[in-house]
């Protein structure tokens, strides 16, 4: 499905409107948290789980300092393992590469992995009206999401906001499972129903946790195995990667797998780790015979050269930052029109999509920096949305950013109304004669003009007849002579 941001506002406003929605999300945030916190200490208390967030926030650094020389290292040695390396600058590119290669190898059947960079360039829809394929969804939360058209509603859980009953309902509709309240049973039948489809795929599409540049390696994780069956089945996997999304070598992956896995599922391991080096060779029984990585930019190479948004880079995608703010918690999902809802979001979709298509994403944010405390590898969320609020108040042509007239005008306004005091002075009786005649009793409930949208959840007090300077000049000598 096409996202788009564009409906921020309208979908936040039905959103909050939601029976009981924002007090079930808060909940079920929290209970998250506390898995996840449980995780953590195993590095100890607060500092030692600091050590270990300063550790991961070094190996990114390490990552981003040596980017390009890391992303040739892996291409040279993912091809000596004979893997196929291409490059796409945009979602449109990558996706015509995957239907080149469906076409190339005539490919019936595509199994496709949970993944949010592959729902950043919509390859299902893709497949479903630009080729002959059919595209089956090996993973439970996906599956659903697709059955009720809807987006993932988190990086790692996307149906965080179902209840069992409703994705049983969803299920025995669409592929006939029976009506049950045992979450084993419906396991047990959606795995049979996956791995049927699994065992069958010519093609397999994945995304890709981590690459490793010293070996050429890519690293996928799971807990249902539904990756690791089509893979070893499908004679061609397709993997799909983002520019920053690799390390040095194994040992720093296994690290940052480690804090991802703690920070997003609150385990401690996924249940399956894959480390693939290549097609299989000459005697292997498992495996793709052809093996494509496709190493995605679309919009990250602009951010990696400009210093101010590189940090953008670090994240490691584990979705943590979301169950802590408190805009997520409140709206959900479904306002951010994209796949990276929260934080994450807020930051990386203007570098894709410019500031102007973005803009309520990093206008929403309260700047409360709970998602820069509780980062695992330090992203500086608060700094990147700031800036971002910088470039499109003054304009940026890299990142599309037209400056808002109206915002201009009344900041113009305000900066003259302050620089000497009787032009203070003249603004305030003015201001003071239209608010007082636009309210109601003792409060300004609306306003027409550019600044209507604050009085959706505001009131604003009248002002007084006199401002506090009025009041000294003329009563301040009564409070002296009373010695107050």
């Amino acid at each position: 499905m096409k996202l788009t941001p564009r409906n921020f506002r309208k979908l936040a406003r039905e959103e909050i409107a939601k029976e009981g929605q924002s007090k079930k999300l808060i909940k079920k945030c929290h209970e998250l948290n506390v898995i996840q916190e449980e995780a953590m200490s195993y590095y100890g208390e607060q500092d030692g789980q600091d050590r270990a967030r300063g550790i991961a926030g070094e190996i990114r650094t390490n990552t981003l300092d040596n980017l390009l020389e890391l992303l040739v290292r892996f291409e040279v040695n993912a091809s000596l393992n004979g893997s196929k390396v291409l490059w796409a600058e945009n979602g449109d590119e990558a996706v015509s590469l995957i239907g080149q290669i469906i076409k190339q190898h005539n490919i019936k059947r595509v199994s496709k992995s949970k993944s949010s960079l592959l729902e950043e360039i919509n390859i299902s829809e893709y497949i479903k009206t630009k080729t002959d394929a059919s595209i089956y969804h090996n993973n439970l939360g996906d599956f659903i999401n697709e059955e009720l058209k809807s987006p993932p509603f988190h990086l790692n859980n996307p149906i965080l906001n179902l209840e069992l009953e409703e994705i049983v309902a969803t299920l025995h509709k669409s592929i006939g499972i029976p009506l049950t309240d045992n979450p084993s049973d419906v396991a047990s039948y959606v795995n049979d129903y996956f791995r049927s489809h699994n065992l069958k795929a010519d093609m397999s599409i994945t995304g890709v946790n981590q690459a490793i540049a010293s070996t050429g390696s890519i690293l996928i994780v799971e807990n249902a195995g539904n990756i690791r069956i089509a893979t070893a089945n499908s004679k061609v996997q397709v993997a799909v990667m983002s520019i920053e999304n690799l390390c040095d070598n194994l040992g720093d992956a296994f690290f940052i797998n480690d804090l991802a896995t703690r920070n997003s599922t609150g385990q401690t391991i996924s249940s399956y780790l894959s480390i693939i080096n290549g097609p299989k060779l000459e005697g292997e029984k498992d495996g793709p015979s052809e093996l494509y990585v496709i190493i995605l930019d679309n919009g990250r190479l602009d951010a990696y050269l400009a210093e101010e948004h590189r940090e953008v880079l670090r994240c490691i995608k584990c979705g943590r930052c979301a169950t802590v703010c408190p805009v997520f918690k409140r709206i959900g999902a479904y306002p951010y029109g994209n796949p990276y809802p929260g934080p994450i979001g807020n930051i990386l979709m203007p570098l894709i999509l410019g500031l102007n298509e973005t803009k309520h994403l990093y206008q929403a944010c309260t700047l409360c920096g709970a998602c820069s405390e509780i980062c695992p590898v330090q992203v500086p969320h608060v700094d990147l949305i700031m800036n971002y609020r910088n470039l499109k108040a003054n304009g940026d042509r890299k990142l599309d950013a037209t400056v808002n007239v109206w915002n201009k005008m009344l900041f113009q306004s305000y900066a003259r109304a302050i620089s000497k005091r009787s032009y203070y002075d003249r603004s305030i009786i003015g201001m003071r004669a239209y608010l007082n005649n636009n309210a109601n009793g003792d409060y300004i409930e609306n306003l027409s003009g550019p600044i209507q949208s604050w009085f959706i959840t505001r009131d604003f007090p009248v002002l007084p007849e006199h401002t506090f300077q009025h009041y000294w000049k003329t009563k301040g000598h009564l409070l002296n002579e009373e010695g107050e």
